[in-house]
């Protein structure tokens, strides 16, 4: 206990252990209130702050070069910009996917993906599964593919048409078309991707979530369901606390005038109206939700003459603006995402593809992420540059 002195009568003096002990009472008045605050900001941040969604198309495909470098570039880079939830888009192989969720693993604890429910899941699966393309039937198909000389077609849709049509390349199981599709149909490459190995498993929509909150009522929905594609689309859907509904998506893509899903022109007349019927799906599926978030590379931008954005797709845009979704990266930031300065593009035109679309909520920052060269390599981590958006889920 402090022992205090009266002051001396007559001397004039102060007794230093009163002033001592009123500035110890004061000091820890001082630190109880910056408690007090500390405490209430952090309720507030609790119920509901800043949420920063990441979206970024990978391009991780053997038609795009440099894939081993910058995939081994992209798993240690995703948290630079310290998202909270991750869509990622095109990581179709099962060793670049759990490679990018091992590495991850202490920021993102949570994950999920066609092939893998939750982080442990995956972990726990040593990927020795079956090659997708390990049958008798690819070897038929690689014959009647040289049978009908359809390497030999100089137009890339003449070469696929005699695939799909005369060597029997829908026949074969989805995670084959998917893993072929994604692959050079070289012999060598081929048998390197699909039949190779036995850690070769595909994940079919290439669609994964990093998340640092729980992830729950997770489910992979397809658009179309029991239909065998080339290119299936889907989603990956969660319920995360404090934003909802959320939505990792990959939307059908503008692959020329020519639609060429065999299973699916009697239907589908383009390429658009595939995309707009994807945009569709997602609307309804995601309408009992108050609170909605949409992400991914959805192939749709807005033109935006003054900053050299090319339109495509628009009507898409303007299907999800009407039901109240807002397009926040457009609206504050506004740089391209798939883009001719990018030496990964093999266009002069330069597009914003790439979207973190939200309903029931207000957003107020956006960037452009992972756009800087790779160290070492003059090569970009994509074709595609991933996006930021930071949204405050208390609205």
């Amino acid at each position: 206990m402090l022992q205090t002195k009266e002051p001396v009568l007559g001397t004039g003096k102060t007794d230093y252990s009163r002033n001592n002990q009123l500035q110890v009472e004061n000091s820890m008045k001082l630190e109880l209130c910056w408690l007090v605050v500390a405490l209430v900001c952090g309720l507030i941040r609790s119920v509901g702050g800043v949420v920063k969604l990441m979206s970024f198309n990978t391009g991780l495909t053997s038609h795009i070069p440099y894939r081993q470098e910058r995939s081994q570039y992209i798993a240690g880079h995703l948290a630079q910009s310290q998202p909270d939830y991750i869509c990622l888009q095109e990581v179709w192989h099962y060793r670049e996917l759990y490679n990018i969720v091992k590495q991850n693993i202490a920021t993102y604890p949570h994950s999920f993906s066609a092939i893998h429910s939750s982080t442990p899941s995956l972990l726990s699966n040593k990927g020795f599964h079956w090659p997708p393309c390990a049958r008798i039937q690819v070897v038929k198909m690689f014959f009647k593919m040289w049978w009908y000389g359809c390497t030999s077609k100089k137009n890339d849709v003449d070469r696929l048409v005699c695939v799909t049509e005369k060597a029997g390349f829908m026949d074969l199981p989805q995670d084959c078309i998917t893993c072929l599709t994604m692959t050079k149909l070289t012999a060598s490459v081929a048998f390197s991707n699909c039949l190779g190995s036995i850690r070769n498993q595909m994940n079919v929509p290439g669609l994964l979530v990093l998340s640092k909150r729980n992830l729950h009522n997770t489910k992979m929905v397809y658009f179309r369901p029991n239909v065998k594609q080339l290119l299936p689309r889907g989603y990956l859907m969660a319920e995360v606390p404090e934003l909802g509904a959320v939505a990792c998506t990959h939307t059908a893509a503008n692959l020329g005038k020519i639609y060429y899903e065999p299973n699916l022109k009697s239907q589908i007349s383009s390429w658009e109206e595939e995309n707009m019927q994807d945009a569709g799906i997602l609307i309804r599926d995601l309408s009992s939700f108050p609170k909605t978030i949409i992400m991914g590379d959805l192939n749709s931008s807005p033109s935006i003459p003054d900053k050299q954005i090319q339109g495509d797709f628009e009507r898409t845009l303007a299907l999800f603006t009407k039901k109240n979704y807002t397009t926040p990266y457009t609206d504050l930031c506004g740089l391209c995402t798939f883009c001719a300065e990018n030496n990964l593009v093999p266009y002069k035109t330069s597009w914003i593809l790439d979207h973190v679309l939200i309903r029931g909520m207000k957003a107020q920052q956006a960037k452009r992420v992972m756009d800087v060269k790779i160290p070492g390599h003059n090569v970009h981590p994509s074709d595609h540059y991933g996006i930021q958006v930071e949204v405050n889920s208390a609205t």
